[in-house]
């Protein structure tokens, strides 16, 4: 995955797809931490797409809802109110930012705001100290048990459901699987 730069003249970063998966798993067991269960929604008020996506994909390994949102408004009133609605609207939830957003937060909404910085930097702490850390070891899925023999299965041709008056019925496909009429029709009527 490549990240398109902050600064218009810096470069993008690129990211290993196996790096998202265990970033998305460290920020989902940090979740997990924080008391969350399956189901619990988690506000995304993220506004860099190196923080989004990981946390999107953290909250979805955790089985947890992501509900992205949008940046706070800059007026302070503005601002409460917003958390305030969010804090009804969501029933309390977790709200996911960065530490400055988390640092000049409004006291009393009915959300709690937890710094990226912070799941990471416990992720961090948790992980073995050493040389350079390998991308994670690629998990293999147990192999699937074997496909059950298929129920013998009637379809219906392409040739005319009806046929002549008094004809036999003729069926151009290769395996003849006409379907009888039903209900079948008395044999006086044509």
């Amino acid at each position: 995955m490549r990240y398109l730069p902050d600064d218009p003249m810096g470069e993008s970063a690129f990211q290993p797809y196996p790096f998202l998966l265990a970033a998305a798993e460290r920020l989902a067991a940090g979740l997990a931490r924080r008391g969350l269960t399956p189901g619990d929604p988690v506000g995304l008020l993220l506004d860099r797409p190196r923080d989004v996506i990981p946390a999107f994909w953290g909250c979805v390994l955790g089985g947890f809802v992501p509900c992205p949102l949008p940046p706070l408004p800059d007026d302070a009133d503005r601002a409460r109110e917003h958390l305030a609605h969010l804090g009804e609207l969501l029933d309390g939830p977790l709200l996911l930012t960065t530490e400055p957003v988390a640092g000049a937060a409004p006291r009393g909404a009915r959300v709690r705001m937890v710094p990226i910085g912070q799941l990471h930097a416990e992720a961090e702490a948790e992980t073995e100290p050493g040389p350079a850390r390998a991308p994670p070891r690629r998990r293999t899925a147990p192999p699937m048990p074997p496909m059950p023999p298929s129920p013998p299965t009637a379809s219906r041709c392409s040739c005319s459901p009806r046929a002549p008056p008094g004809g036999p019925r003729r069926c151009a496909s290769p395996t003849p699987t006409c379907w009888p009429r039903w209900p079948p029709r008395p044999s006086g009527s044509g």
